[in-house]
């Protein structure tokens, strides 16, 4: 059994079960099915990290599981936003800057790049009003008109669901699951 879910630009694609709002992805309407997603930037982000040795999908909904996969293995960490058509976004910046603050323990060494720099800086500023700050992001504005005001608060919380979205078998799976 799979369900079509997906939008592009924040709509709905036509014929598609699901579209951009989280709050439609509950467990009773997910739970044993095979989800074929398309979405305008994240399965382009998806698709360039695809040859990885190790690729995860993170959000702060997952934060937690993200960060015991990335404690548990030695190897160097790339961390891609999908951001929106080509361009940074403050959501996705503002997560890269929670998993780099907190595998950093809130302290960044010396020799960082500057992109590292600006994210770790980003969520450090924001990290006690990050609804605020998400709510107010261009991302954000332009999906009011298209998602349940629900949407915003919802994919501010954090460690509220333990799965790992990973490839593998160029598959993503649950390898929490």
């Amino acid at each position: 059994d799979y369900l079509l879910c997906g939008e592009q630009n924040g709509h709905k694609i036509e014929g598609f079960h699901l579209g951009n709002s989280p709050l439609e992805y509950t467990e009773d309407v997910v739970a044993d099915k095979t989800l074929i997603i398309n979405t305008t930037n994240g399965t382009k982000a998806i698709k360039k990290a695809a040859l990885a040795n190790r690729m995860y999908v993170g959000c702060f909904l997952n934060q937690k599981s993200i960060l015991k996969a990335l404690e548990d293995h030695d190897d160097d960490v790339v961390l891609i936003c999908s951001g929106w058509q080509g361009k940074m976004s403050l959501e996705d910046t503002l997560f890269a800057g929670s998993i780099i603050y907190k595998m950093c323990k809130g302290r960044l060494p010396k020799n960082t790049k500057d992109g590292v720099k600006v994210a770790f800086s980003l969520y450090q500023s924001y990290k006690d009003e990050l609804e605020q700050a998400i709510e107010t992001s261009d991302h954000a504005i332009r999906l009011k008109e298209l998602v349940p005001d629900g949407d915003i608060p919802f994919v501010c919380e954090t460690d509220k669901f333990d799965v790992l979205p990973g490839m593998k078998d160029g598959i993503l799976i649950n390898l929490n699951g």
